[in-house]
């Protein structure tokens, strides 16, 4: 039960840093009760469908060693977008950045890039806060 608990607090601080990465892009329209739904939808998802998804393209992870997760993965936060009502998904533009002498330029993504980004996003501030959180 802890560990469900901890997974939903991490889920719902997630989606929380999403909506400030993806300002405009990345939204959830409403106010608390809605991110607290949002967390509950993909912490369930990434207990039941996600397992599921992984065991009937086990073959096709091996052959790709697993990259083909990533793949899962969007598959998964595709579908807690397209479940959820209030939350939304649409073209990221980034404004660029600007590091000493290392400069990236602006870029506009589209809705799979922005899914895509947005689910590496998401992965990674997940791994970071179960680090911080065991």
């Amino acid at each position: 039960m802890k560990t469900l608990l901890r997974v939903y607090v991490i889920h719902l601080l997630a989606v929380w840093v999403l909506t400030y990465i993806f300002k405009g892009s990345f939204t959830v329209n409403g106010g608390l009760v809605q991110f607290l739904v949002a967390a509950l939808i993909l912490s369930l998802l990434n207990f039941l469908l996600k397992p599921i998804l992984k065991l009937l393209f086990f073959p096709v992870n091996v052959i790709t060693l697993g990259l083909f997760s990533v793949i899962i993965n969007i598959i998964v936060f595709y579908i807690f977008v397209r479940i959820s009502s209030f939350v939304n998904i649409a073209p990221w533009e980034f404004t660029g950045f600007t590091l000493g002498a290392i400069s990236i330029g602006a870029y506009t993504f589209n809705f799979i890039e922005t899914l895509f980004v947005a689910t590496l996003s998401l992965s990674l501030i997940t791994n970071i806060l179960m680090f911080f959180l065991k």
